[in-house]
């Protein structure tokens, strides 16, 4: 896989949305996941509307890039995957593991999304060919949906890195990424099975 390493600056606006799957390597790295479950650990609703910022990663975000991801990632299995329990809370490859995240920021255009200064999520991008990328993964905290912050994001990712054809996966119980992929552009082309039992959507964006 060719990969790109665009380093764009910040971008400012008003920012929900987050997500899912991407087929990458595993995670073979200690997990944060385990003693205090970042999931559970609250954060502070904004109680105003504030600027965004998107920034290319860095390994310094690697910790609080994975406690959003399992935040996000368990939150939304806990609401919509029929197959979630408390011995599976669900999650993509590497979404709980940090030196996982600090690999995908050299393997692809991996960026933070910012609220108010704090890393309320991210979205990482890969190019597979000269003309196509993939969105590998987006996620917002649960804290910050339902504020626009996912749909200004990929719109952004959509204008930062230019491709004729954008492609996804994600979980066929995801509707309400659904909803947010198709009302940006993109159109199920497909579904395939994953080893862990459910389906997912192909979507791709031209």
């Amino acid at each position: 896989m060719a990969i790109s390493r665009a380093r764009p600056g910040k971008m400012t606006g008003i920012v929900s949305g987050r997500r899912d799957h991407v087929p990458v390597e595993p995670a073979d790295s200690p997990s944060i996941a385990g003693a205090d479950p970042p999931e559970l650990e609250r954060r502070p609703r904004p109680q105003t509307r504030q600027p965004i910022e998107i920034e290319p990663a860095q390994p310094a975000d690697a910790a609080e890039l994975t406690s959003t991801q399992i935040r996000a990632f368990h939150d939304d299995a806990r609401r919509f995957n029929p197959a979630w329990s408390e011995t599976n809370p669900g999650g993509p490859p590497g979404y709980d593991s940090q030196a996982w995240q600090v690999r995908m920021m050299k393997r692809g255009d991996y960026f933070t999304i910012r609220l108010g200064g704090l890393i309320v999520g991210g979205l990482i991008a890969f190019r597979i060919g000269p003309t196509t990328r993939n969105l590998g993964r987006i996620w917002v905290d649960p804290e910050y949906q339902s504020l626009g912050v996912g749909r200004t994001a990929i719109e952004w990712l959509h204008s930062r890195l230019p491709a004729l054809t954008w492609t996804l996966e994600t979980p066929a119980w995801a509707v309400r990424n659904h909803h947010l992929y198709e009302s940006l552009g993109y159109r199920k082309v497909g579904a395939r099975p994953c080893p862990d039992g459910f389906t997912e959507f192909l979507y791709e964006r031209t």
